[in-house]
Formats: C-alpha cells, structure tokens, sequence
C-alpha cells in the first residue's frame, strides 16, 4: 500500500492489489496511505489511478485465485 502512494511506480508499472480489503485498508492506514479501495473482479477493470487520486484497485484473493486456475492451462498467467 505504501508503494502506491508513489507517482515513480505508476511510471513504472499499471499496480493493482490482490487481497483482501479490509486488510489492505488496515495496511494502508499504518503506512500512512488513506487510499480508496476499489473491488475488481478482472485486472481488465482496473483504473491504475495515479498516485494522489485516492483510488487504489483490489483483486479479490479468492477471485485472483479462480482467475489463475482459469488462465494457467492456457498460458496466460
């Protein structure tokens, strides 16, 4: 959660978070990053908001997890 609080990493890289909310949101407090948590369901939704907006997207563990057996036999993870 601390990462995303940097503008460096968004020019590195499209973040998103897998876990569980209210954890994350627990986290972020801790590390001082008061980011909104926005539930996904598909990295396709994901907003990859800039630092400073408040938006921090969230990937489900338990969907993450069904999306990997899904793709893997495929080859896309």
């Amino acid at each position: 959660m601390k990462a995303l609080s940097d503008e460096k990493i968004y020019e590195m890289c499209a973040p998103f978070v897998i876990g569980d909310a209210r954890l994350l949101e627990r986290a972020g407090k801790i590390v001082g990053n008061d980011a909104r948590l926005k539930q996904i369901f598909s990295p396709d939704e994901a907003a990859f908001d800039i630092a400073g907006k408040g938006i921090a997207d969230e990937l489900s563990l338990k969907e993450a997890i069904r999306q990997a057996i899904e793709l893997a036999p495929k080859r896309q993870v």
